[in-house]
């Protein structure tokens, strides 16, 4: 990935703010603040001038993340079709963790207690927002799935936690195989939750 300074055209913040999101998605978590600031084209000292620390700078981060997140899900409930509204989400996931390692990271962080990468303190703010995070993808997530199960297009035995460990399970060997073999492998978890009734392989 390019290190490059960013155009100076947008403020700092934006440019930090944009920084670390590509180098956090490239390299994870555990990038150095340097390795942002030098994409921001910008000191170390101005991040921590806005952001009290690498934690604060996550959060942010992850707040637009997140509300781009249940937006766009927010959209798709409005799909006529149950069932295209729920695999087009579920096809996107599994993308989009794939191809963002930082999400990654922070989502399997929240899940496994690991998460925080600040010293000295837990980072108790940012836990509290992955809680409220997840509540609020989960009401839209599953209004989704109670769509297409109620459509008949979603087996019945189905429920949202089987739905999330298929997808975390397709992010986790993301890096496996061939981009047509990985596509291959969502169909065929798709096609194993579509009602029998329903046909296979659309």
């Amino acid at each position: 990935m390019s290190t490059e300074a960013l155009e100076p055209a947008a403020s700092p913040t934006d440019r930090i703010l944009t920084a670390a999101r590509e180098v956090f998605a490239a390299e994870g978590l555990d990038a150095q603040l340097e390795t942002v600031a030098r994409r921001a084209g910008v000191g170390v000292g101005s991040i921590y001038r806005r952001f009290g620390n690498k934690n604060d700078l996550i959060q942010q981060l992850a707040e637009t993340h997140f509300a781009e997140l249940v937006a766009r899900m927010s959209s798709a409930l409005e799909d006529a079709d149950p069932w295209e509204a729920f695999s087009a989400e579920f096809r996107r996931s599994v993308a989009e963790y794939a191809s963002d390692r930082g999400f990654r990271e922070l989502v399997i962080g929240s899940v496994t207690g690991s998460l925080g990468w600040a010293r000295g303190s837990e980072p108790e703010h940012l836990q509290e927002a992955m809680r409220r995070w997840s509540g609020e993808m989960e009401m839209v997530i599953d209004r989704l799935i109670g769509r297409a199960r109620d459509a008949g297009s979603l087996r019945a035995d189905a429920p949202g936690s089987v739905i999330l460990v298929l997808s975390m399970a397709l992010q986790s060997v993301s890096g496996l195989g061939s981009e047509a073999d990985r596509e291959r492998a969502i169909t065929i978890v798709l096609d194993g939750l579509r009602s029998s009734s329903a046909g296979r392989g659309t």
